[in-house]
């Protein structure tokens, strides 16, 4: 029975994403607490915040167009229509790229005055601008994420996404342990946490590219 179950397409794929899943959790559980103790109550709190308006600015605007690309790419492709598939992505990419523009644009004023006037601390607000202007290859990510998961590729899928959240980890990993060591720049910061994020951010944008061909 369990070796009929295995057999079918949907199981395996749903078996792949459960695990994919589980790796996220923990990988995220590992990152918070490493972040949680190289800036300390404090720190944290300002670096959850900016991390906040970066997520409330960017993904605000882009809410749900990943899952609606999805169900239009996997359709156009179970009817073999390459133009509607070519559409359905360019779309998600379109209207990310005018997200990424506008957000940047108005964040670099927004964000600061927001954090200012809600913590009066308008640091964490430019801080939250630099998290955006690596938006576009978060964009791209997501335009490699929709394609793999609407052609049903899981295991790729899977893949992708299990190297970009590992590199993650072993960035902040990377910087806690500079720190640790004493070497220069290695002093505990919210920025140095930024820009492993910012550097996460162009690395999945740029792994996206190449798996998407």
């Amino acid at each position: 029975m369990i070796r009929r179950l295995l057999g079918k397409k949907i199981v395996r794929d749903t078996l792949v994403l459960q695990g994919t899943t589980l790796l996220q959790a923990a990988i995220y559980f590992l990152t918070s607490v490493l972040i949680a103790n190289y800036l300390g109550k404090a720190g944290l709190g300002r670096w959850d915040f900016a991390r906040s308006l970066f997520l409330f600015a960017f993904f605000l605007v882009t809410m749900g167009v990943g899952n609606a690309t999805v169900a239009r790419y996997s359709l156009a492709l179970a009817e073999q229509d390459r133009k509607r598939c070519i559409d359905a992505l360019a779309s998600l990419l379109k209207l990310g790229s005018v997200a990424f523009v506008a957000v940047v644009t108005l964040g670099w004023w927004l964000l600061p005055l927001l954090s200012d006037w809600w913590t009066a601390d308008a640091e964490v607000g430019h801080i939250a601008w630099i998290l955006c202007t690596a938006g576009l290859f978060e964009v791209v990510r997501t335009l490699t994420q929709a394609a793999l998961i609407g052609a049903r590729q899981m295991m790729a899928f899977a893949r992708f996404d299990a190297t970009i959240n590992v590199a993650r980890l072993l960035m902040i990993v990377a910087v806690v342990k500079w720190t640790a060591l004493g070497l220069p720049g290695g002093e505990p910061g919210i920025m140095g946490i930024a820009w492993v994020f910012v550097a996460n951010l162009v690395f999945g944008g740029v792994l996206g590219l190449w798996a998407y061909r």
